[in-house]
Formats: structure tokens, C-alpha cells, sequence
């Protein structure tokens, strides 16, 4: 997928292209994405269906793994839709509109909850009480009724890359004042709303970088994200694990992620915990990747 890759202070940027590997046919798969081999090198996969011409950014999951959702951008006029895409008799169905996802407002950043019942994203559509001229980009959300998604509700966290633990606390990457950095806090979910945020600590959150895209485990044993830098402009991926209630000082992820000249960024673990999905590539060029989890030099129980 070609792609001019933005870091996404406001606008839409680019989120991460989660792309499903597989399309097994062997019954020891229990996702889609399984392979049957090792995946020991970063390896783009579903050109033409999911990583096309077109621009697809941020992709996430069901639980079950056998629907994957997206967001596909279209320009001159910029509009971006969410679209989802079925893995039925073998194979990866072309990504169709959803139900809830209107024209002539921006839909970005898909993300599933853990528990496969509520869908968040970023939009600038406005709420009831707004008039219609107003854009605005926030975090919604809609949730599972039968086959199909109820009506978005907006959250009241604010607009940033972000990600959902299972106990619904969030982690969202917010700019500073002067737009010269952005740090992760942690929005803790507490009868029924969010409490006051909380900045993590300087094991993640470094001074002198962007500290961006947060993927909060769904236990939130671990946190993987990027540090952005301008000059020179990079991508960097690390971890952080949570022990005991402290985060660890943040670790580089091996040179098989970040390889040198590219940029690393937009993480994920896959529902099965056994392949790291992010994006590499360039400022003019960039893909969606996976590798099994043990080749990108994070550590998992």
C-alpha cells in the first residue's frame, strides 16, 4: 500500500493496517491468520484484497479472528469510511461499508474490545446537540446487536490514537500544549465513566519524543507503542510490561521490527498472542507486516 506516512495530530494520519496472515487450510489453525509455518521475517500479506491501491490505514480484529475491520481513506475529497471484511470458505471477502459509517464525515481507527461487544473509533460526525457544520474529531463507540451495530455513541475521552483494555480503561496518545510532543495516559473505567487522567510514567513516556499509538494488552500486563521523532523523522517500536502495578523501563523491539531506514509503528498482538502485526515503511511508502511473537523480541507468560 503506498502511503504518506503521518503521525496524526488531529487529522486523520495514519493508523495501523492490522493485516490477517494465513488463510490456512490446516485444522490445527484456530484463526484465519494462522500459518502453518513460522513466520521468523517480517512478511506483508492479502495484497489486493485488504492491502490494495487504495489507502487502508488501522485495522483491528474480532475475538474469534474471522473478521477483520478497517478504514479506507479516498482523497480530492479526503473521506474515510470504516469497512469490514469476512473470512468465509477459505478465503478473505472484499471489505464492505458498515452499516453506521456515513459519507461526508471521517470514520478512522477501528478498535475491538477485548470481549468482541463494542466497537470504538475516531470520528469528526457530530453528536445530537450539535449543528451539523461542526467537525470535531472524538472517540465513539457502537455496540453488538445480533449480526449487526447499534447506534455510535461518542465517549468522553479525548481525540488521540488509542486503545481498550477489558476492563474498558483506556490509553490514548494526547499532544502536549505546544504540539512539540505527545504523551500516553491511562483514562481508568469507574462506575459506569472515566476517571481523570492519569500520565504514565517516564519508563514510557520519554521527553524527547512523540510517544504515540498506544496497544494496551487486553490484561494490561504489557504496552506496546512508538516514539516519533521529527528530525530525523522515525518511527521506533518498544514495550513496556507491567509488573506488579509498575511499568518497565521501555524496551526496543529487535532489529527484525525496526529495521534500520524504516519507520516501525501501530502495533498489535494478535487475539491468539502469537504474531506481532505492525506497520513499516517509509514516508512514502508503507506496509503491513506480522512475524510470530517470538522473532520480534517481546516476551510473554
Amino acid at each position: 500500500m503506498r502511503a504518506i506516512l503521518k503521525h496524526g495530530l488531529g487529522s486523520l494520519g495514519i493508523c495501523i493496517l492490522m493485516i490477517v496472515m494465513g488463510c490456512s487450510s490446516s485444522s490445527n489453525a484456530a484463526h484465519p491468520y494462522a500459518s502453518n509455518e513460522p513466520i521468523k521475517t517480517a512478511k506483508v500479506f492479502l495484497p489486493g484484497v485488504i492491502s490494495t491501491e487504495k489507502w487502508e490505514e488501522n485495522l483491528t480484529f474480532s475475538q474469534d479472528g474471522q473478521t477483520v475491520y478497517l478504514n479506507r481513506v479516498q482523497f480530492d475529497p479526503i473521506q474515510s469510511n470504516l469497512y469490514y471484511s469476512d473470512f468465509k470458505d477459505g478465503q478473505w471477502g472484499e471489505p464492505q461499508k458498515m452499516s453506521f459509517s456515513i459519507d461526508g464525515r471521517n470514520d478512522s481507527w477501528p478498535f475491538m474490545s477485548p470481549d468482541g461487544k463494542r466497537l470504538y473509533f475516531r470520528s469528526d460526525r457530530t453528536t445530537d446537540k450539535e449543528p451539523s457544520f461542526k467537525r470535531i474529531s472524538r472517540i465513539w463507540y457502537v455496540e453488538r446487536e445480533g449480526d449487526d451495530w447499534g447506534k455510535p455513541q461518542y465517549t468522553t475521552l479525548p481525540n488521540g490514537n488509542f486503545s481498550v483494555a477489558a476492563n474498558h480503561n483506556a490509553y490514548v496518545a494526547v499532544p502536549n500544549s505546544t504540539f512539540t510532543g505527545e504523551v500516553i495516559y491511562l483514562f481508568k473505567w469507574k462506575d459506569g465513566k472515566y476517571e481523570k487522567p492519569e500520565k504514565l510514567s517516564s519508563a514510557i513516556n520519554h521527553p524527547d519524543y512523540f510517544n504515540v499509538s498506544p496497544y494496551i494488552a487486553p490484561d494490561e500486563s504489557f504496552l506496546i507503542f512508538s516514539r516519533y521523532t521529527r528530525e530525523p523523522e522515525t518511527y521506533v517500536m518498544y514495550i513496556s510490561y507491567n509488573r506488579d502495578g509498575e511499568w518497565s523501563e521501555a524496551e526496543k523491539l529487535n532489529e527484525s521490527v525496526n529495521e534500520s531506514g524504516y519507520f516501525s509503528t501501530f502495533g498489535i498482538v494478535s487475539p491468539d498472542r502469537k504474531y506481532l502485526i505492525w506497520s513499516k515503511g517509509t514516508s512514502e511508502d508503507l506496509d503491513i507486516y506480522q512475524m510470530d511473537l517470538s522473532e520480534s523480541g517481546i516476551k510473554l507468560d
